[in-house]
């Protein structure tokens, strides 16, 4: 094991530490996304700044996870409609069960494409309102 790796785990043990690491993850899951949706177009980051009205840096930038807090939900919106997709938003219990109580429940963002969204909305419709496309 890397000497980073054993630092890591034994970090892990405080609370403040993990939090912080679980934020990152996140951020860097979301960023894995959105590259992922944005080379499936053979788009350049460039070409999505220009979509989006801003510069090519910040599209790195949410690619890569950086920035403290992350993207506000409207930007994460704002990306997905730039590439011709739905933001969706979902609540799963913590075995990742679909879940009407909201207990333990955390949020599940995912980019589909208009055949996704279609039946994520009709499921939404039909199964508790759990699932919403925006």
């Amino acid at each position: 094991m890397g000497k980073l790796n054993e630092l890591r785990d034994n970090l892990m043990d405080n609370e403040a530490f993990q939090a912080g690491y679980e934020q990152r993850s996140r951020l860097v899951r979301f960023g894995y996304m959105l590259r992922q949706a944005r080379e499936a177009q053979d788009l350049t980051q460039a070409q999505l700044a220009e979509k989006l009205g801003t510069g090519q840096s910040e599209i790195s930038k949410l690619e890569k996870g950086e920035g403290v807090n992350g993207p506000t939900f409207d930007r994460m919106v704002s990306v997905a409609h730039a590439l011709g997709l739905s933001l969706v938003v979902g609540f799963l219990d913590e075995q990742g069960d679909r879940t009407s109580q909201g207990q333990g429940a955390h949020r599940k963002i995912e980019l589909m494409d208009e055949t996704d969204r279609s039946s994520v909305v009709a499921a939404a419709l039909n199964n508790d309102k759990l699932w919403s496309a925006f």
